[in-house]
């Protein structure tokens, strides 16, 4: 294994049952995860915080949907703006997109449908298009900007693909398209599959689910929850996986005072020192916290 990133536990940033008191989330099912982080300050003319926090519950139900939370670092305080988009959503992925001059946000609906909404300021989304998905995705993942070794620049989409393959093994795979809104191809439904299959080792991840790209220094990680917990690949310039790095966070290395079993979700971005954090939900009870996690240790600066 190469060195890939370690990190430890530093605070709860967003109570989902404050969230479901205080913001009209549901109270049936009271979780908060599926975090993805935009640097409003690098990108909006006149933004209300330099950090906006998107995030959402599970469910699709009525009272569901993504909402939006703001702050000036990292550690929050994080502040309620509002819930941005209302209908039945979830799971957001959010990128600003270069060439549109867009905020955009990818969901998924109870359905499994994907849908795309953007927006000039992050806070005011519009419907924009339904992601023509073949085979169809699941919605879990993130959509980044890519240049491969061919030269081509492009969006890729990684998504949480449930049973596409005859093997019915819980994988992820990868699309691209041009602009990030239409025509995506699917490169191949089963790239990422769980770390067990991978490896043959029966004890690794059972599960690649909810893909997320970084790159850390000079190498790239696909980074994935499962049970067992948060776990990457380190993949090569055309995004393949070329090694198992292990599981970096687990529900042991949350305090035991959370009572903690599980952590999901993970989304990771550097600040403006050049440290990395990582937001995640736990899992606790009956409930989905969001939290935080700092780097252990000095990485090699490469703000995303």
């Amino acid at each position: 294994m190469t060195a890939a990133p370690r990190f430890e536990y530093v605070r709860k940033l967003i109570d989902a049952r404050e969230a479901a008191a205080r913001h009209g989330f549901p109270q049936d099912d009271i979780k908060i995860y599926f975090p993805t982080v935009l640097k409003a300050a690098q990108h909006l003319a006149d933004p209300v915080a330099k950090y906006y926090l998107y995030a959402s519950p599970h469910d699709h139900e009525p009272g569901c949907g993504i909402g939006l939370w703001t702050a000036d670092a990292l550690e929050g305080p994080w502040r309620f703006q509002r819930r941005v988009i209302a209908d039945c959503q979830a799971t957001p992925a959010v990128l600003y997109n270069e060439g549109l001059q867009k905020v955009t946000i990818y969901s998924h609906n109870p359905n499994g449908v994907n849908h795309v909404y953007d927006s000039d300021d992050g806070i005011h989304f519009e419907h924009r298009n339904i992601l023509d998905f073949e085979p169809a995705a699941h919605g879990y993942g993130s959509v980044f900007p890519y240049a491969f070794p061919d030269g081509r620049q492009v969006y890729c989409g990684v998504f949480w693909m449930g049973d596409p393959t005859p093997e019915h093994y819980p994988c992820s795979g990868l699309y691209v398209s041009e602009d990030g809104y239409e025509n995506w191809t699917c490169v191949a439904p089963d790239l990422y599959p769980p770390a067990n299959m991978y490896t043959g080792d029966p004890n690794a991840p059972e599960i690649a689910n909810n893909p997320e790209y970084v790159e850390i220094g000079d190498k790239r990680y696909m980074v994935f929850h499962s049970p067992q917990g948060i776990w990457a690949y380190q993949v090569d310039a055309c995004l393949k996986p070329v090694s198992y790095e292990g599981i970096f966070f687990a529900p042991s290395d949350m305090p035991a005072s959370t009572n903690c079993v599980g952590v999901t979700s993970p989304f990771l971005i550097q600040d403006d020192d050049g440290v990395w954090h990582m937001l995640f939900g736990a899992v606790s009870g009956g409930t989905v916290d969001l939290h935080l996690a700092r780097a252990v240790g000095q990485l090699e600066r490469n703000v995303r």
